[in-house]
């Protein structure tokens, strides 16, 4: 079943992004999720709904490969960003177990939300990726440092 709260928040957001709204169904697993593009950057948007618990908006997106030789320190430093991003709704990097790529996911509560705050945060979080992304150009020697966003939670 989709909330209305998710559809609102997924087909108000879209529209700020200037895309068409999603047409929100469970999948076959019962999932019932969007995609979205934010300065070229996909997010994977999903419902939550726990039984007992709050509804949220769960959030993936891929921020690429870690550098080939220096796959130590990357996830050192990914780990140590962790760390850092303490909160109730902090965002945590993670390893995509089919690709072996750095994704970060996170989760907004459905309550209160709005399209636009919750479109600033994706607008905060593709420059986080894109900074990502960009430091894999960096020379060999140069140690990948994760650019955190500020407030360090998704909100």
């Amino acid at each position: 079943m989709v909330l209305p709260e998710f559809d609102r928040l997924a087909r108000e957001a879209a529209a700020l992004l200037g895309q068409p709204g999603p047409q929100l169904q469970p999948d076959e697993f019962g999932i019932v999720g969007f995609s979205v593009q934010a300065r070229g950057v996909i997010f994977s948007v999903m419902q939550s709904a726990p039984a007992g618990g709050p509804a949220a908006a769960l959030l993936l997106t891929a921020f690429g490969p870690v550098p080939v030789g220096r796959e130590a320190s990357a996830w050192q430093a990914l780990l140590d960003a962790n760390f850092t991003m303490l909160g109730l709704n902090a965002p945590a990097f993670c390893r995509n177990p089919a690709t072996g790529e750095v994704l970060l996911r996170g989760a907004r509560p459905l309550e209160g939300a709005t399209a636009q705050a919750f479109v600033d945060t994706l607008q905060a979080l593709a420059e986080v990726v894109l900074a990502w992304r960009e430091s894999l150009q960096a020379p060999a020697e140069a140690e990948p440092q994760p650019v955190l966003p500020q407030g360090a939670a998704i909100a």
